[in-house]
């Protein structure tokens, strides 16, 4: 008994409710395929970032290595290392120490005889060289003038036989002769710490050996497959985990771009050849032995003043730390991985072209840091379809459902350009380094009368901080250009020109 009307409008509700479940079905299948795309890209970002991060924790090991290997050479130096003798001593300064301690013996008389010790520890030649060496020369100039002050004691005491004063004299050489001995007993001590030091170097010898030719080169070359060589390589594992997410997600094919082997991680060697001052194998190894040698250089303040082992452990450490770097570059070709691109100016860190927010630093910032990632599903069912003429709903996307996402892979740490000077490192978080706070760079030799302290160095700290995140698509065009079967499909359809496509950055 329906009315004409009714039978109009029930069928505009089924009409409406087929339309609803056609666009339902649509929308989550977009949904669907979104969260593909989305997993896709951040997945293969992600694997990106941990490369970076393991560049820059190796980097940091071989510079914490590097900087064990020069502060356990600068005990001993090239000398102990090359199985060389040392410099002799200065002819002028042996023959010094004998005669004054001849004669203060023969004239410090039975008052306050001269300590043998001391001239019997001081007296050999240095067995080695480096800290050690330069502070046994030392101990020997001060043991010669506590000889000869002891002999200017021991004659003013001889006059213990003039009337009146005779008394006073023997006391004054006495205590004159006493001071001298006090610094003999000092010169002994440190003789006999110097020989445990050196002892110490001789331990440590293959332990620095080892070091320096195992333990270094095997991290520099566990690099290569990080940056390159499957399955260990960053790329090659991105590719992989964008793969891994098509069946979770539902999506019957997925993609990156870029796709492997164009995918790479944006380091590159140190080229910096010709200024190992400034070479990442430095600026990774000076901040740790400027830090551990403050350990040395207060205990020589301490229990080895008279012979100056401070200031020779620190400028034995300083030479040393040119040296064995400049080894390291040029023997064993240790050249650390930084990032592409560098400043064509040569300004160093912080002003790499990827840096600036210009049109082109932007591309190059696309090209190195980002990738995008591609899904597919199949069309949905649609309801009452469009089949041989009947049907009411055509379904506009036969080839089925794409959708993309691009994520970055950045680092958190902060970024200054044109930070850094002689003194302090750029603060460069897009870097293979990442120090968390200030660290030093290489000081140079101190020149000579410069008798400036030389300055506190914080300890230096590091975050490993380069994370992923999503970000608008700006690379769908390219990307468009490697894709084959339904994704190429689709995306070929869809996208018009690089100016005005259908698809746009969501």
């Amino acid at each position: 008994m329906l009315s004409l009307a009714s039978l109009f409008v029930v069928l505009g509700f089924l009409v409406l409710i087929g339309l609803l479940a056609n666009a339902g079905m649509t929308t989550a299948r977009k949904l669907e395929t979104q969260n593909a795309a989305d997993s896709v890209a951040y997945s293969a970002s992600v694997e990106m970032a941990r490369g970076m991060n393991s560049i820059t924790a190796i980097n940091h090991l071989i510079g914490e290595l590097t900087a064990l290997v020069v502060l356990i050479h600068t005990l001993g130096g090239d000398e102990l290392d090359q199985g060389k003798s040392p410099p002799r001593t200065p002819e002028i300064l042996q023959i010094g120490l004998q005669d004054s301690y001849d004669a203060a013996k023969a004239l410090s008389g039975d008052a306050v005889p001269v300590l043998d010790a001391a001239y019997n520890e001081a007296k050999p030649e240095p067995r080695v060289g480096g800290a050690i060496y330069d502070a046994r020369i030392r101990l020997k100039l001060v043991l010669t003038w506590a000889f000869e002050v002891h002999l200017i004691g021991g004659l003013i005491a001889q006059g213990q036989f003039v009337p009146i004063v005779g008394p006073l004299l023997e006391a004054l050489g006495d205590g004159i002769c006493l001071d001298a001995l006090a610094f003999e007993t000092k010169v002994w001590q440190e003789c006999l710490t110097l020989d445990f030091l050196e002892e110490l170097a001789r331990i440590l010898q293959p332990v620095k050996v080892a070091i320096r030719d195992g333990a270094i080169p095997f991290l520099y070359y566990y690099q290569e497959p990080i940056v390159y060589v499957p399955p260990l390589s960053a790329p090659w594992k991105a590719q992989q985990a964008a793969k891994e997410m098509g069946a979770p997600n539902l999506a019957d094919s997925v993609s990156l771009y870029p796709p492997w082997p164009l995918l790479q991680l944006p380091v590159t060697k140190d080229s910096s050849q010709n200024s190992p001052q400034r070479s990442q194998l430095m600026r990774a190894s000076t901040p740790w032995i400027q830090w551990w040698r403050q350990e040395w250089i207060d205990f020589g303040k301490d229990a080895l003043l008279l012979s100056r082992f401070a200031a020779a452990f620190e400028k034995r450490s300083t030479q040393y730390t040119l040296s064995i770097v400049k080894r390291l570059l040029q023997d064993k070709n240790i050249y650390l991985y930084v990032m592409s691109h560098p400043d064509p100016n040569g300004r160093g860190k912080t002003y790499e072209p990827w840096t600036y927010g210009d049109r082109n630093g932007s591309r190059q910032a696309d090209q190195m840091f980002t990738v995008v990632g591609l899904a597919h599903r199949p069309a949905p069912r649609v309801a009452s379809p469009v089949v041989s003429g009947g049907g009411i709903f055509r379904q506009e996307n036969p080839d089925g459902v794409v959708c993309y996402a691009q994520a970055m892979f950045y680092n958190a740490n902060p970024q200054q350009r044109g930070s850094g000077n002689q003194d302090w490192q750029p603060t460069a978080g897009w870097d293979t380094l990442n120090w968390d706070g200030p660290a030093p760079e290489y000081p140079g030799p101190v020149p000579p009368g410069n008798n400036t302290p030389t300055p506190t160095t914080p300890q230096p700290r590091i975050r490993l901080n380069w994370q992923s995140k999503l970000v608008p698509t700006t690379s769908l065009l390219e990307a468009t250009l490697f894709q084959t079967g339904p994704i190429g499909s689709v995306l070929r359809r869809t996208i018009v020109t690089s100016e005005s496509p259908l698809a746009r950055t969501h």
